[in-house]
């Protein structure tokens, strides 16, 4: 889970765009080979992306907090730029509810560290962010769950690496 927390903090954005906002710019529709191609091209750049970001974290050793809010920021808006239209109903649906996931993770993860440093000498927001705790559990196993079903949906259409995007196995 931890692995899946760090890619995705590496690259989401912290707004979550609506399902219809997924296909935005489209013109016309796309055959299904047509969108299957350009949707391994789209996971083969944030597979890169993704690699690209580990090294730089590994160089630095530490966590930024600021920095992973950037890089989810960044992921957000990465996934949301891949057009689904056209796509296999299953694959579409699970990439669909990836990106909600992300969107969510984002936000909550916004809440987290903005409140975290004080919750401890206010009741109030400490108790807030218990919720906020119990949230973020419950989306991190749907997130798990949601990237079984997208990587499952992937591999039967042959396309590779997704799984080091979304941290699934």
């Amino acid at each position: 889970m931890k692995k899946i927390l760090l890619v995705l903090l590496a690259q989401v954005s912290l707004l979550l765009a609506p399902a219809s906002a997924l296909d935005a710019g489209a013109t016309g529709t796309r055959d299904e080979k047509t969108a299957l191609e350009e949707f391994k091209k789209d996971v083969a750049r944030l597979k890169t992306r993704s690699e690209e970001q580990e090294q730089v974290r590994a160089k630095a050793g530490q966590s930024d907090p600021d920095a992973e809010q950037k890089e989810l920021h960044e992921l957000v808006g990465m996934l949301k730029a891949i057009k689904t239209s056209g796509l296999p109903a299953d694959l579409k649906s699970t990439w669909q509810a990836i990106v909600r996931d992300v969107g969510e993770l984002g936000t909550i993860m916004a809440v987290m560290s903005a409140d975290l440093p004080n919750g401890a000498n206010d009741p109030l927001l400490a108790e807030n962010m218990a919720d906020v705790q119990k949230k973020f559990e419950d989306l991190m196993n749907r997130l798990d769950a949601d990237g079984k079903k997208v990587a499952a949906a992937a591999k039967k259409y042959g396309i590779e690496g997704l799984d080091k995007v979304i941290g699934s196995k």
